[in-house]
């Protein structure tokens, strides 16, 4: 099989085909509203903190609502609720537009807009990670999660580089109105997908035993454990640097719209590159994912942002962003794939729930602290400082792991008992 064919093997399905189609036009507007909300959030205040605060507030609902969305992925029919959720970001972004437009627009009126759009996040992140799986079926599933992530940057790439056209033509409320359009792609590209029948857990059961229950997988199993509480370090420490993006292209290396849509567009090309990476591994079938690539992809990352700290010239910023990007979504889509592939179907959402609460959890008190010490110290102490005590943490849990690949641990997993949809049967199969 070509590198081509392995890389792209989960679009020879035409029902995940319309499903990658829809979530990249929906992600393309996520993008263009994310860029468009930063630089007008500085616009307004000028403040690195309250950057920081927004993105903060706007990923606050998943920290309560991310696990109970797990719970729903695995009781109702994951097709119906994916074409339902959108109906939200379509409207706060029109009426965020027409704020702009209006010439109303708050600070406060952004941050409630931010929480509701992340409201509806919050429950339909879980039940996408969960419905990949529906789609593809367990032999294509790592190659469909690292075709998603390559997607997701496939929007990170061209969705500001959008934005800031949409800015520098049009201005502000336009780039909100196109966001709200490219939305709601997702509904039509799921009306009248045709998917296998799976069970549902039966609509009676005991929400909270249930979501116990995923609690009690997660605490169960090592390399689950290990690898969420990387992405946790991750996200505290150092991956919300991007928070602060506007600041460092604004303060540090004098640019405007544009320039600020290259630095965040060289990101997304990085990460579009380590999210086909990924695939091509995944889909070569044949290449066991060792600790040393998971902690290498960490690390590298760490050092591109650390020296980041330092940097005052853009053409040495381009190519340490383009490094990040790369190692930050390469860790991620394989982080993904290595929890999804040894999980129960049972339990699949409330994991990928319990997955997307890790992320709502610290990657807004990551962005606040970001912001906190940016504005506190300076962007240096924030990049350099926070990478340098990423490096700490994650080998400090480098060394207390056994020295095996995590080949060996899916061949553990494989042979565990399996968790009942109750509570854990389960012994932990790396420990």
């Amino acid at each position: 099989m070509t590198l081509a064919r392995r890389t792209f093997a989960s679009l020879a399905i035409p029902s995940y085909r319309r499903f990658f189609a829809g979530n990249v036009l929906s992600m393309l507007g996520f993008w263009i509203r994310i860029v468009v909300q930063g630089w007008l959030v500085y616009e307004l205040t000028g403040s690195k903190t309250l950057l920081g605060t927004v993105t903060a507030l706007g990923f606050l609902p998943f920290v309560v609502l991310s696990p109970l969305g797990g719970v729903i992925a695995d009781r109702v029919d994951r097709r119906k609720l994916l074409m339902t959720l959108p109906v939200v970001s379509v409207a706060a972004n029109a009426i965020l537009g027409w704020l702009v437009l209006s010439g109303q627009v708050t600070v406060t009126h952004i941050i409630v807009i931010a929480a509701v759009v992340g409201a509806s996040r919050a429950i339909e992140i879980p039940v996408r990670n969960a419905f990949v799986r529906d789609v593809v079926g367990m032999a294509d599933l790592k190659n469909a999660i690292a075709l998603n992530a390559a997607g997701f940057n496939v929007a990170r790439v061209v969705g500001p580089a959008i934005g800031a056209g949409l800015l520098a033509l049009l201005g502000k409320g336009p780039c909100f109105l196109v966001a709200a359009a490219l939305n709601g792609s997702m509904i039509l590209a799921l009306l009248g997908l045709r998917l296998p029948r799976r069970t549902i857990a039966p609509a009676g059961g005991n929400p909270w035993r249930q979501l116990r229950a995923g609690f009690a997988y997660v605490r169960g199993h090592r390399r689950t454990r290990t690898v969420m509480l990387l992405f946790a370090i991750t996200l505290l420490f150092t991956w919300t640097y991007q928070t602060i993006l506007p600041a460092f292209a604004k303060d540090r290396l004098e640019m405007q719209e544009s320039g600020y849509a290259l630095l965040a567009s060289v990101i997304g090309l990085g990460a579009l590159l380590g999210a086909l990476w990924v695939a091509g591994r995944a889909g070569s079938g044949t290449r066991p994912v060792r600790r040393h690539t998971v902690y290498g992809l960490v690390w590298a990352g760490a050092l591109c942002v650390f020296a980041l700290g330092f940097v005052q010239d853009v053409w040495i910023a381009l190519p340490l962003l383009f490094l990040a990007g790369f190692c930050q979504v390469g860790f991620m889509a394989t982080a993904n794939g290595l929890v999804q592939e040894s999980v129960p179907d049972a339990l699949r959402g409330r994991v990928m729930g319990l997955w997307t609460f890790t992320f709502g959890l610290c990657f807004p008190l990551g962005s606040q602290l970001m912001g906190v010490v940016a504005q506190t110290f300076g962007i240096r102490v924030a990049w350099s400082g926070g990478a340098l005590l990423m490096i700490v943490v994650s080998l400090i849990v480098y060394l207390r792991m056994p020295p095996r690949s995590v080949a060996d641990a899916e061949a553990a997993v494989e042979r565990a008992p399996r968790t009942t949809e109750e509570g854990p049967a389960l012994t932990d199969p790396v420990g």
